[in-house]
């Protein structure tokens, strides 16, 4: 009876191992991966300056093809009742709001070299943080009034023109899921 229990734990140990082998090879290791699979994005209640990423990607386009997800994030100006607020925010997992986002960054004009007149500026802005599978965040910075100069950290347009404007409405839009009292 004692070999019969012996062969038994020894059989159940032997599935125990294959099944956990067998796990740890499909698991994905990417180090971007956890921060994907963790809880999901928020907004910080009040604007504060971005810290950029810096990878190659970001030197030749705005944002980078094929982000997981986006998060949207408008924010008062800074003589509002509540200067710097979070206004709206938004998570936007997949589709088409997400991929014309992208296209529709990396088709805007990079700023004038030379002097330019700009509509008045408040001070609003919305942040962008595009989430990837394989590479790090990228984050942008984009103002809504004045010149409205969106930014990477390596890279300016400008959404001046009628293809910025629409970006701009587009941004506004996915940013109204959250709106603060």
């Amino acid at each position: 009876m004692k070999p019969r229990i012996i062969t038994a734990l020894f059989a159940l140990g032997a599935l125990m191992a294959v099944a956990g082998g067998v796990a740890l090879a499909t698991a994905d290791t990417s180090p971007y991966r956890n921060a994907l699979e963790r809880r999901a994005p928020r907004c910080r209640a009040h604007y504060r300056r971005p810290h950029f990423t810096d990878y190659p990607a970001l030197h030749r386009v705005m944002v980078p093809r094929r982000p997981t997800r986006m998060l949207v994030c408008r924010y008062a100006r800074p003589n509002a009742k509540d200067p710097r607020a979070l206004e709206g925010s938004g998570l936007i997992s997949r589709g088409k709001p997400l991929h014309r986002v992208v296209r529709a960054y990396d088709a805007l004009p990079k700023p004038s070299s030379g002097p330019i007149s700009c509509p008045p500026d408040d001070g609003r802005e919305i942040t962008i943080r595009f989430d990837y599978r394989h590479r790090p965040n990228a984050l942008l910075r984009q103002d809504v009034t004045g010149c409205r100069i969106g930014t990477n950290g390596h890279r300016n347009v400008t959404a001046l023109n009628n293809r910025g404007r629409r970006l701009l409405r587009l941004l506004r839009k996915l940013s109204l899921s959250y709106r603060t009292g």
